[in-house]
């Protein structure tokens, strides 16, 4: 059920994805980094099914797979080159020093540094949220056009890239 005291705004599928742009930023954040694809948007997302099971795999041009709620494996499951052996690598920490985000905002303003939250990070982690509610919301499998930000040859799909606005607004 839908409430409208402020507790679950992000319910609405009109404002928000839920779940799967609420907590996904942060999981797929961590599993972008974590295989080096945060700079990458995929390129195919595939829908499955197995005996009422839904779940997805996202495919990037680099061969890197991230499932997610696969069966058994929990909700993210990532699946780096064949035979590959990556070493643990450092989380980056904020700019000049400070241990927050407002202190990081202020010393990139001052440096010109990119901050510890880059923005292009931001979209590439978001678009795998929005490419997997349009993959759930269809019951099927997706192709995406990273350069051109459009599905390929799926006007259906392409419907959920944008919607509507009531007279006389406009973007």
């Amino acid at each position: 059920s839908y409430r409208t005291n402020g507790d679950s705004w992000r319910s609405y599928k009109d404002y928000s994805g839920g779940g799967m742009t609420d907590w996904g930023a942060h999981h797929f954040g961590g599993a972008t980094f974590a295989v080096d694809v945060r700079e990458l948007q995929p390129e195919e997302v595939t829908y499955h099914n197995e005996k009422g099971k839904e779940h997805l795999t996202f495919r990037y041009s680099n061969g890197i797979l991230i499932h997610h709620n696969r069966p058994g494996r929990g909700n993210l499951d990532v699946k780096g080159t064949p035979g590959e052996k990556k070493e643990p690598k450092p989380i980056p920490k904020y700019g000049g020093g400070e241990s927050n985000i407002f202190g990081d905002f202020i010393h990139c303003v001052k440096t010109r540094e990119t901050p510890f939250r880059d923005i292009q990070y931001a979209v590439n982690t978001m678009s795998v949220c929005h490419l997997g509610i349009v993959a759930y919301e269809l019951k099927r499998s997706l192709k995406w056009d990273v350069a051109g930000q459009r599905f390929i040859d799926d006007p259906e799909a392409d419907r959920f890239l944008d919607r509507a606005r009531r007279e006389p607004w406009v973007l």
